[in-house]
């Protein structure tokens, strides 16, 4: 028995030895998308939290998200930030300032980038618009995680409701906007895909929820995270399965802001723009009936703008240069805004030239900094500023 325990401990030490000389060497000799992939595993955060828009209190409607609950609080936190968000008495995040009672409403819709996720309530963009217009009422009607297809949902539900305005505007995000839309509207049934590409956790295969609770596991485990050599295997299997994927006709797993940049995934993004196009045909369509009018305007992703992030990310996924286009989602929105009549500012160019892309986003959760909200408001602001000195169309 005492040899069976002395040779059983001696095993184990080996083991460990093993794989500590194994992650050594991997650390010795890591390239730079491992170099990045730990960076983001590991922020410089003393913020401790993590899942940014759960026990949400809300409004619903047939089942569907309708509003956030008028003058509650939501927890916004992630490892990189830790914030409260306050709700207002028009169940829009609280813009600061707020300007005199009777001020005309210029509600602002869009996903978690408008909402403001990563910064306080007087920096998101619309405070800082309220800022610079102050005989506005800036309305953050941002709900994370949506698409153009809830925000249209939210526009036919409360266009009464926060008094008729007579102009929107539209946040759109190249990072996950377009594949959101595959999801469908709300209320209807997802439409028929002319490819196999997950839009939800829920669409998820066996075998890819099981590699996602692992992952999770992981990325939430304070030890296992700093691992070089576990991300070097998970690349290992992740490009495999994704090779795999694609022999099959299917679209592969990786982030979703890559995934629209892929140049490869052309039957995918000509569905996106399908599905856009049916968006915007809809969005005409309420235009004319309640008499308002709308400017679209264009957020880019972070791998758009930083160069060094999109090379270790499409290093990460195994893609060639040849692979990536950058300006892919751009074209597909402003293709699908050129057929109807509606005002159109992409800010990729001019966020482009606002500093240091590292200090504008979150370098693991990909929302803008405070910096970033701010250069965005330099960006949009020459077109706020347009639209509303435009007469109601």
């Amino acid at each position: 028995m005492k040899k069976f325990l002395v040779n059983s401990a001696v095993m184990l030490v080996s083991l460990l030895v093993g794989l500590l000389l194994v992650e050594g060497l991997v650390r010795l000799t890591a390239e730079p998308w491992l170099e990045q992939r730990m960076a983001e595993l590991n922020p410089d955060s003393d913020a401790a939290g993590f899942g940014s828009d759960t026990n949400w209190s809300f409004e619903s409607k047939d089942g569907n998200f309708l509003k956030f609950r008028a003058g509650s609080e939501v927890a916004v936190s992630h490892f990189e930030y830790d914030l409260t968000a306050h709700i207002d008495e028009m169940s829009g995040r609280v813009t600061v300032p707020t300007p005199e009672a009777g001020a005309p409403v210029l509600p602002l819709l869009g996903d978690s980038f408008v909402f403001g996720i990563g910064v306080a309530d007087d920096r998101t963009i619309a405070s800082r618009l309220a800022e610079r217009h102050r005989d506005w009422r800036f309305l953050n009607l941002g709900v994370p995680g949506t698409a153009l297809s809830e925000h249209l949902y939210f526009l036919r539900n409360r266009h009464a409701e926060i008094g008729s305005p007579d102009r929107y505007v539209f946040f759109m995000y190249t990072g996950n906007d377009l594949l959101d839309l595959f999801r469908g509207a709300p209320g209807e049934a997802a439409p028929e895909r002319k490819v196999d590409v997950v839009a939800h956790a829920d669409e998820a295969s066996s075998s890819q929820r099981f590699l996602s609770r692992v992952n999770a596991f992981v990325y939430y485990n304070p030890v296992l995270k700093r691992s070089y050599a576990i991300q070097l295997v998970r690349r290992y299997l992740l490009n495999t399965l994704n090779a795999s994927a694609q022999d099959d006709g299917g679209v592969p797993l990786v982030h979703p802001s890559i995934l629209m940049l892929d140049a490869r995934q052309k039957v995918m993004q000509q569905q996106a723009a399908e599905l856009l196009a049916e968006q915007f045909r809809r969005l005409d369509d309420l235009q004319d009936r309640l008499g308002f009018s709308s400017l679209v305007i264009v957020v880019p992703n972070v791998f758009q703008l930083d160069t060094e992030r999109l090379a270790g990310m499409t290093a990460r996924y195994a893609m060639e240069p040849q692979d990536v286009d950058v300006m892919t989602p751009n074209r597909i929105i402003a293709n699908a805004a050129k057929e109807h009549d509606f005002r159109f500012l992409d800010t990729t160019e001019c966020m482009a030239s606002q500093g240091d892309p590292k200090e504008l986003y979150y370098l693991q959760d990909d929302h803008l900094r405070d910096a970033g909200v701010r250069a965005l408001a330099n960006c949009v602001d020459p077109g706020i500023s347009t639209f509303l000195a435009a007469a109601g169309d």
